[in-house]
């Protein structure tokens, strides 16, 4: 069971584990190149659902009528 995590400069991580006993520890090591890509698709995920908030298709509102009719634009167009 590892109990403490380092976190190492660019895509190297390092986890020290349990006491092996005489003054000796188990130690991970590992490598992983393409961290940095999961996090640049979240930030671009993060800026595509922003943009779409902002959108103001999504923020017109309808008469009273119709609601009431069940009428959108594409109706009032014809």
């Amino acid at each position: 069971m590892f109990n403490k995590v380092f976190i190492a400069k660019d895509d190297l991580f390092v986890a020290m584990g349990d006491d092996l006993g005489d003054n000796a520890w188990s130690v991970r090591v590992q490598y992983k190149p393409m961290v940095r890509f999961i996090w640049f698709g979240a930030l671009v995920m993060a800026i595509g659902g922003f943009i779409a908030i902002t959108d103001r298709r999504y923020r017109t509102r309808k008469s009273e009528a119709d609601v009431k009719l069940g009428l959108g634009k594409a109706a009032k167009a014809a």
